[in-house]
């Protein structure tokens, strides 16, 4: 559970049109879904304006704290052999 988490994309097109209240009560909603169904767990939330088209965010804005969140939180470092597939599936002839 602690492994899902929200990320916001385009932070800057969303602050310059003024129109975060709406998108913060969109992600309430989807964050009180994913709650309602995880145990009551609070989804992160991560706003990324990574390639701001405003000056109020700076470049790479919030990668810092999406790649933490994919690098440094133990439930997503969950290790899984390889997926298994039917030999009728068109991916079955690849190899590495």
């Amino acid at each position: 559970p602690q492994s899902l988490f929200i990320v916001l994309t385009k932070l800057d097109l969303i602050v310059t049109r003024e129109q975060l209240a709406p998108v913060e009560g969109a992600i309430k909603s989807i964050s009180d879904f994913i709650r309602s169904h995880n145990g009551g767990h609070e989804p992160l939330v991560v706003r990324l304006a990574a390639r701001s088209e405003s000056d109020v965010f700076p470049l790479g804005h919030g990668l810092n704290e999406l790649l933490d969140l994919l690098t440094e939180q133990p439930a997503i470092q969950i290790r899984n052999g390889p997926p298994n597939f039917s030999s009728r599936d068109p991916f079955c002839g690849f190899t590495a």
